[in-house]
């Protein structure tokens, strides 16, 4: 069994599905290696900074600063084009509740499941609408955004304790819904509608994916070397995400990074896992 204290996010669930045995080196081992996501790598960091800049403005937005004096911070050209259609999208009338950056958490099985939110909004309706900002600049198909473990993770664990939010009674999984927001895109939105049955699959897929985890890191510790361990937590078969890994060279998987053009959703998690690292720092909601 996994240490007491350890928590599951999305990023960290995705990381298993994508790939066991990034998940033992990145949230088992902790290590560090020292290669970048995607090439060219200055590039790959001015993508990265832009995309932290980009939240980082929505949420002083939201926290009431006029969106004019932002934009008047901004010198890149590619950031400016995603806070204009930012701007003239992303609007709420003024009887709306709005929860920014929103960091919720809740006991699952042994362990814990967190998340934070980009926006999560109260409708006029009392329908609970959660917002995810995407900086990446392909847009992935809708079945492929339906198969993250964030579209399963965040509408899940909001539906356990949205008696937080609505400081009331937790609402069904009928009233909450997720939308992707692509900020380079414009006006091509992903929305969810949730669901009782989604619920309850999303329930069993999270389950499995941890039971999965607490048995072969049990499986693994019984072994001495950290060479033996890692054995257990399989690679990946779909070798075209590796180039987009800090860890290919470790597992022999090439050298090369791959081109950050090519990026999309469908390769962005090691890369925007060290974003997310600093996101889900978690205040939990004990209940």
């Amino acid at each position: 069994m996994l240490p007491d204290h350890f928590s599951f996010s999305q990023a960290s669930l995705q990381d298993f599905v994508d790939c066991q045995r990034r998940f033992a080196l990145h949230h088992l081992l902790n290590i560090h290696w020292p290669a970048i996501p995607s090439e060219p790598a200055l590039e790959n960091e001015h993508l990265l900074q832009l995309g932290e800049k980009f939240h980082h403005m929505a949420h002083q937005r939201f926290l009431g600063m006029p969106g004019h004096k932002l934009e008047g911070l901004i010198r890149d050209f590619e950031l400016k084009m995603w806070w204009k259609n930012f701007r003239e999208q992303i609007n709420f009338d003024a009887d709306f509740q709005l929860f920014p950056e929103k960091s919720l958490s809740m006991p699952f099985g042994n362990y814990r499941l967190v998340a934070k939110y980009d926006l999560i909004v109260i409708g006029a309706d009392d329908r609970l609408m959660i917002y995810d900002w995407k900086t990446s600049r392909k847009q992935p198909r809708r079945d492929v955004l339906a198969g993250r473990m964030q579209t399963k993770v965040y509408p899940y664990l909001l539906t356990n304790v949205s008696g937080e939010i609505t400081k009331g009674e937790p609402v069904s999984p009928e009233n909450i819904g997720m939308i992707y927001w692509f900020a380079a895109e414009t006006g091509h939105p992903e929305q969810f509608d949730y669901s009782s049955t989604a619920f309850e699959s999303d329930y069993n897929d999270l389950r499995a994916a941890i039971d999965e985890i607490d048995r072969l890191y049990s499986l693994a510790t019984t072994h001495q070397q950290e060479d033996d361990f890692l054995e257990i937590f399989s690679l990946t078969d779909h070798i075209a995400k590796c180039a987009f890994c800090v860890y290919r060279s470790l597992c022999n998987r090439g050298v090369k990074a791959g081109q950050v053009d090519d990026l999309s959703e469908e390769n962005l998690t090691e890369t925007l896992s060290k974003i997310n690292l600093d996101f889900e720092q978690i205040a939990e909601i004990e209940f």
